[in-house]
């Protein structure tokens, strides 16, 4: 589909989706473009568990795409962070529980936008003119990027971004399917010290972007997920010895619901994301509350939030951008599209606001089901430039 749409094609897509906005709403509802869903099909029904992908307008657009949906059941919705127990033991020596993401639920309507998101600055905006959150960059729009969600969740990747990406290729959001499908990419979720009960402290977790073996997982048991080597420790070798650069400063699980917080370095792999960057997009001071199964064999539903550097994000925009056609390399085209992907920063890498700095961040949460899996060793993604 993307190749039949000239660059002119993906300006108009982008004008009726990323300008259209109303001054209620979110950047632009998505249009249906191109066989695309209608904005108002396939949402997700918060207050009943969340989002149910793979159905109304995923669906749709999947089967105008030849492209699988999300899947009939879906991605219930986020479990809600618990505080740490004071009396869950700490354990050791316990073998590390390995988790590779078998789906991710992008935010793809304004009712999905805050499902699976968390509050990330410790603050809850209701007035676009509080003084208190960071400069917001030009061309934002205060009342859809300072306005959180109901307990202060923050998600202006799906509130604001979203709805540009969905305008320049209506399928965005049901690439990360087959990329996992196929054995592209996937997230890894390790959690160390996490014993056969339901609560544990001292829990130590990475979260890795990984790449596959070049096959298809017919076995998520035995698939070795290979994680990317520019989040690892120097000198780390295979398996339980892989180390990420940044790992948790707070984890732990009650109820059977892991929770980690802190974590920095992290890469999301680029075919997440409809391959938006040939080279890496980071996650900074991220965060999980995952739901495990009972054996901790499988993530039954929960959420991955983080912050996304601007300048991270507008580069790998700006790549992708050159890989849609030539045309979009530079011009006004691409620098409208990149202005507004900047416009939707509400954070700033520090984790907390301040009203003197301009934000340098945008908050994204992300729907994830896992699967126990292995590790192989590490991979290397190289950044393409199509534009040089």
């Amino acid at each position: 589909m993307r190749a039949s749409i000239g660059a002119g094609g993906w300006l108009l897509l982008f004008i009726v989706a990323g300008c259209g906005s109303s001054s209620d709403g979110p950047v632009g509802a998505t249009a249906a473009g191109a066989g695309g869903a209608p904005a108002g099909q396939g949402g997700s029904s918060a207050g009943a568990g969340g989002v149910t992908a793979g159905q109304g307008g995923a669906a749709g657009a999947a089967a105008a795409s030849g492209k699988p949906a999300a899947g009939a059941a879906g991605i219930s919705g986020s479990p809600t962070r618990p505080p740490p127990s004071t009396t869950a033991p700490t354990v050791t020596g316990v073998p590390t529980v390995v988790l590779a993401v078998d789906e991710v639920v992008l935010p793809r309507l304004a009712t999905d936008q805050f499902v699976h998101a968390d509050n990330l600055d410790g603050m809850k905006f209701s007035n676009p003119a509080d003084p208190a959150h960071c400069k917001l960059r030009p061309g934002a729009k205060a009342k859809e990027v300072v306005i959180d969600g109901p307990n202060g969740e923050d998600d202006s990747f799906g509130k604001s971004v979203m709805p540009i990406l969905l305008g320049l290729n209506p399928y965005f959001s049901l690439h990360a399917i087959g990329a996992i499908t196929d054995g592209a990419g996937t997230l890894l979720v390790r959690a160390r010290n996490l014993g056969p009960g339901d609560a544990y402290n001292g829990v130590s977790v990475d979260l890795l972007g990984a790449l596959g073996d070049g096959t298809k997982p017919t076995s998520f048991d035995a698939y070795q997920w290979r994680p990317l080597a520019s989040q690892l420790s120097a000198g780390a070798g295979q398996g339980d010895a892989l180390v990420a650069s940044g790992p948790s400063t707070e984890a732990y699980s009650v109820g059977d619901v892991l929770v980690a917080r802190g974590l920095s370095g992290v890469v999301l792999p680029p075919m997440l994301f409809d391959d938006l960057a040939d080279g890496s997009v980071a996650l900074e001071r991220a965060g999980v509350v995952l739901k495990l199964s009972a054996d901790h064999r499988a993530i039954t539903g929960g959420r991955v939030t983080g912050l996304v550097p601007t300048q991270s994000l507008s580069d790998a925009v700006r790549r992708w951008g050159g890989k849609v056609s030539s045309l979009l390399c530079d011009g006004t085209t691409i620098d409208t599209v990149i202005t507004y992907v900047e416009a939707a920063s509400d954070q700033l890498l520090t984790g907390a606001q301040d009203g003197s700095r301009t934000c340098d961040a945008i908050s994204i949460g992300l729907g994830v089901r896992a699967r126990a899996s292995g590790v192989g060793g590490s991979s290397e993604l190289v950044a393409t430039t199509p534009c040089e």
